[in-house]
């Protein structure tokens, strides 16, 4: 359980976008925002039999109807009971509009996200998913929600990649957070959506979180592929048949389309620490088929225990760098070596004068295939490592592995 980092969802930011910029950027995602509400009956505390409703923000992923929205929706329903009345409604670009009626899907609660769905009486105006991963620290960013019944839009830019604690799959922002907008689209000046409003820092209230949008093809992957597959249909059509000696392009074509559809495999991840003080990153996917993992991306962050008890990330990340993958010869596993791990994990124990152990290291990956395609970013690696640094001597003093 994270215990540093509360998300508090009833601060209310400045505005920091001039009225022609917010309507700029709100005329670009406006048709796509949804203001959901969930309706309940608690069935304990002190609100036992009394009718409740919370808000958030939520944007169409398709034209037929999904939705994705801040799974923390349900977290108040979850506390105090009432999952059998639950009732979920939207409103479509706007709050006094007539709402109707949306079904719980599917939803990610470690990564906060939950994907709804309303029926398709009319194709529905979704927004661009883009990706967050080839945003560096400083890009700008936008995001539009509902402040009760009214639209807001704000702006401001990417904090850093790793968050308050080192955390892979959130992101921290340079921006307020309203109440009521989580759940909302982070996007760029195009419109381009690149993560899901998660909240602000509780220490901070000028810092707020995202979710990357890479984190949510668990739930929404089959939607990106139907997307592919469309493109790809309409590219095979205006190619047409093609003769003996024309340039080879429709079996590029079919190249893509397997895969991309191969994109969704399950790849579990894990690592271990050798008695040589490397890390050993390994893969397992459910099948043996290309394509396969060509390399990873990967960074090193460590946590440090100090004298008060609290175990808090490091400032920086001590390794990064890129790690060629070994596939196994059945095909459904590979690994990759990261060559001394424990001793520049030493020095960041060592030098940080307030520290007295490092109990762990969290490693953050970012697979590539052997076709090139980039994909998102594997869930964060903790690997323990037990290291304590000495109580005497000369500063600064040495930390040392205990096993």
């Amino acid at each position: 359980m994270i215990l540093r980092l509360i998300f508090a969802l009833c601060a209310i930011g400045a505005l920091v976008t001039s009225a022609p910029a917010q309507r700029a950027q709100e005329s670009l995602v406006a048709p796509s925002l949804v203001y959901i509400k969930i309706h309940y009956t608690p069935t304990k505390g002190e609100y036992v039999g009394v009718p409740q409703e919370d808000q958030a923000t939520g944007f169409f992923v398709s034209d037929d109807g999904f939705i994705l929205t801040a799974y923390h929706l349900l977290d108040r329903m979850h506390e105090i009971g009432g999952e059998d009345t639950t009732a979920v409604s939207v409103s479509i670009g706007d709050p006094e509009k007539q709402a109707v009626t949306a079904a719980i899907v599917n939803g990610l609660a470690p990564l906060d996200l939950l994907l709804l769905k309303i029926r398709p009486d009319e194709p529905f105006t979704p927004l661009k998913l883009g990706t967050a991963r080839t945003m560096e620290e400083g890009d700008p960013l936008y995001t539009s929600g509902f402040l009760g019944t009214q639209l807001l839009t704000k702006n401001g830019t990417l904090a850093n990649k790793v968050g308050q604690l080192g955390i892979g799959y959130l992101w921290a922002l340079n921006v307020q957070i309203p109440a009521g907008m989580s759940g909302s689209p982070v996007y760029l000046k195009d419109g381009t959506v690149v993560g899901l409003l998660k909240g602000q820092d509780k220490d901070d209230p000028s810092i707020g979180y995202m979710v990357p949008i890479e984190y949510a093809d668990a739930l929404i992957a089959h939607l990106r592929f139907r997307d592919i597959e469309r493109e790809i249909a309409l590219l095979k059509e205006e190619i047409g048949v093609w003769k003996d000696g024309d340039a080879p392009i429709a079996p590029r074509l079919a190249k893509v389309e397997t895969n991309m559809r191969d994109v969704g495999a399950n790849f579990d991840w894990s690592a271990e620490r050798t008695p040589s003080g490397a890390l050993v990153v390994t893969y397992r996917k459910l099948i043996a088929d290309p394509p396969q993992i060509k390399s990873i991306d990967y960074q090193v962050i460590a946590y440090l225990t100090y004298q008060d008890g609290t175990t808090i990330r490091g400032k920086h990340a001590f390794l990064k760098e890129t790690a060629p993958i070994h596939v196994h010869d059945d095909g459904q596993a590979g690994d990759a070596t990261i060559e001394n791990v424990t001793i520049p994990a030493a020095a960041v124990c060592q030098y940080d004068t307030d520290a007295v152990a490092l109990p762990w290291i969290v490693v953050s990956i970012i697979p590539k295939l052997d076709n090139d395609t980039v994909l998102s970013p594997a869930p964060p690696i903790r690997v323990d490592l037990q290291m304590i640094k000495a109580t005497a001597g000369p500063a600064p003093r040495p930390c040392k592995l205990t096993d």
